[in-house]
Order: C-alpha cells, then structure tokens, then sequence
C-alpha cells in the first residue's frame, strides 16, 4: 500500500492511507470499515469496492462515479441500477 509500512496501520496510523488503499484493503479485509475515511475514495474506487463488498454501499458517495464507473458497477451488480444516474451514459455505455 504505497509502499507504507502497514506493520503500524492495525495500531491507528490510518490516516497515510488514499482511496485506493482504502478500496483494497476493505475489498480483503472489510473488518477495517470503521477505520475509513470514505472521502477518499474516488469513483473508480468506489466501484471496485462494491463489486466485492456491496455492504458498503450506504457510506458511497454516488455522484463519484462516472459512466465507466457505473457501467462496470451495474453489468455485474444490478442491485445497484437504482442508484444509477443514467444521464452520465453515453449511446455506447447503454448498447453495452
């Protein structure tokens, strides 16, 4: 996790961690949620983390996403179209 030492994160040096270190970590190891700083996590973070753990969805900040995002996010995770701003697709995200 960018290089960090990750032997002092358990004890509370949470916060040298980015978005993209929170999406992996909690992908793996989802015990860690409490320790989040959500606002971190960009779009493309967010999407790689619900596709593993969905029961993170209430803490995401929808409007990260973008269409890749929610394309990616929704092909393999219906549950979430409700969710999804359809006004992002392009005519290509929506033949796919």
């Amino acid at each position: 996790m960018n290089g960090s030492n990750m032997e002092n994160t358990p004890n509370g040096n949470w916060a040298h961690l980015d978005g993209c270190d929170w999406s992996y970590l909690l992908q793996y190891q989802p015990r860690f949620a409490d320790k989040c700083d959500w606002s971190k996590l960009d779009g493309f973070n967010w999407m790689q983390l619900l596709l593993r753990q969905p029961q993170f969805a209430g803490h995401c900040d929808w409007s990260k996403l973008d269409a890749h995002d929610w394309h990616k996010l929704v092909c393999q995770r219906p549950e979430f179209a409700e969710k999804c701003d359809m006004s992002k697709f392009t005519g290509a995200h929506i033949v796919r």
